[in-house]
């Protein structure tokens, strides 16, 4: 199979929005489609070699390794950050996406949402089933930057606590999770048993989040039941947005 190049400028979109497009309460339940849908789409206003947003850009430099404590930096979700650059529009333009873009983000301690999608087409509406990444922060630093062909305006962004990383958009109409084996579940202790979880096509057994009736009869471990003691109990699997899966019914011996 030949290698494929994929254009990063032309797949991967740029949406962001005031903080108020996601109620705070959807940072938790997931938001919905339309929440989502309702976000500008600012790819077209982004350079894309001058910005470096996310949880890789989070991670501060140093000489340290990985496993060596002292001088240790900050990595975490909380944590994500970064840069986004952004067109200048014209000194007449009002309307233009750039000018949108320039409104909603170009002034320091603005509060907004910021979401990522990889791989689709930038100019694609966002949909049920996109793989997306949303982020609450603040704009922060400015910085105007001209070459030979174009001046753009680089743009701090200050964390504020909230991310949803690999977040499934959902349908207008939620549905459950899909779990595979389905029905009830049979264990023998000594023998941990795997179960895939999906949900809008996607495979979301490490994203969802799983909990056990009594972990004296079984614990579940990122879709991994792994079976204590003869009894039964029950399995709940939940994901943000999607609709509430029936528990199911676990049962050791």
């Amino acid at each position: 199979m030949a290698d494929t190049k994929v254009l990063t400028n032309n797949r991967f979109g740029w949406l962001a929005s005031p903080s108020t497009a996601i109620p705070a309460a959807n940072w938790t339940s997931g938001p919905t489609l339309s929440q989502l849908q309702a976000l500008l789409n600012i790819s077209e206003a982004v350079k894309i070699d001058g910005s470096d947003f996310g949880l890789e850009a989070s991670e501060q430099s140093d000489d340290r390794s990985f496993v060596d404590a002292a001088g240790a930096q900050s990595r975490s979700y909380n944590a994500a950050s970064g840069s986004v650059e952004i067109y200048t529009p014209a000194k007449d333009d009002s309307s233009s996406i750039y000018a949108q873009t320039w409104n909603l983000l170009s002034r320091p301690r603005t509060k907004v949402v910021l979401c990522q999608r990889p791989i689709a087409a930038s100019a694609k509406p966002i949909a049920a089933g996109d793989e997306v990444w949303i982020y609450s922060t603040m704009t922060d630093s400015r910085i105007h930057n001209r070459n030979d062909s174009s001046r753009t305006l680089g743009l701090g962004f200050l964390p504020q606590g909230d991310i949803l990383p690999g977040y499934i958009v959902p349908a207008s109409t939620p549905v459950a999770p899909a779990v595979n084996p389905s029905g009830a579940q049979a264990l023998v202790v000594g023998a941990p048993k795997f179960v895939k979880v999906s949900y809008q096509g996607r495979n979301i057994t490490i994203g969802a989040k799983y909990a056990s009736s009594n972990e004296a009869v079984f614990k579940v471990r990122h879709g991994i039941l792994i079976p204590v003691a003869a009894g039964s109990a029950t399995l709940t699997i939940s994901y943000p947005g999607a609709a509430a899966l029936t528990p199911i019914a676990v049962t050791v011996t």
